[in-house]
């Protein structure tokens, strides 16, 4: 019996690590994601608010005062409720979009409305670095943290999956940045797929937080955007 029961657990040791195998390679493949950065002893951020402020020279412009949620003892809900009050978050940041790409502005939309249901959270684990943020700035003591990795095709029906640690020790504000970068990013694979940097979807997510895009001329926004939908091969 006990020789009965050892294999038992064996096998079972066996097939739970080959499904955590499984997913892990899964969600690595794709090749693009959202980092956090963390720098000596600051707050941890997402890189794209980090460049906003160190590499594009302005501060960010965020909105969570303007979100009518009673948030109660919001820090300590899970994920998914979390999640919920940082989509409303990006709803308003993206308008900000409309003004000047208002077609663009529809698309990105549409793909935030679904992105609730198609996001895994992964409460136990790391993920592994997806490098795909190209040149980025940042200080010798300064970290980069896989946060978000996002799928080509759904697996399941996800196509986002989050580090539930990393998510939760970020304010709404900052969530909502890492949701958008994943937004722009998605749409950009739409029509770029052989991208493999994200410097541009950092910019034009940095103009948005930023609320900087009343104020780029008109051949600075042409062209980050052209260089968002043009296909491109390799690292650039």
């Amino acid at each position: 019996m006990k020789q009965i029961i050892s294999a038992l657990v064996v096998t079972l040791f066996a097939l739970v690590s080959q499904a955590s195998y499984g997913l892990r390679t899964e969600w690595k493949e794709v090749g693009n994601g959202g980092n956090v950065i963390q720098c000596g002893t600051a707050d941890l951020t997402f890189l794209d608010v980090y460049e906003t402020q160190h590499l594009y020279g302005f501060q960010p412009r965020f909105v969570s005062e303007h979100v009518n949620v009673d948030l109660g003892s919001f820090k300590y809900y899970g994920g998914t409720d979390n999640l919920q009050y940082s989509l409303s978050i990006a709803d308003i940041l993206l308008f900000r979009l409309k003004a000047r790409d208002p077609q663009r502005w529809a698309q990105y939309r549409e793909t935030l409305q679904s992105f609730a249901q198609e996001t895994l959270f992964m409460a136990q684990g790391k993920l592994e670095g997806v490098d795909d943020q190209g040149a980025y700035s940042a200080g010798w003591n300064c970290e980069l943290k896989q946060l978000i990795v996002q799928r080509r095709d759904s697996l399941d029906g996800k196509v986002y999956v989050i580090d539930l640690d990393l998510w939760m020790q970020l304010p709404n504000d900052i969530q909502a940045t890492a949701i958008l970068h994943e937004v722009i990013y998605r749409n950009v694979l739409k029509v770029n797929p052989n991208i493999k940097n994200s410097e541009d979807v950092r910019h034009l997510n940095a103009l948005i937080i930023g609320d900087q895009l009343q104020t780029i001329p008109e051949s600075a926004y042409n062209l980050l955007v052209e260089k968002l939908d043009a296909p491109k091969t390799g690292l650039e």
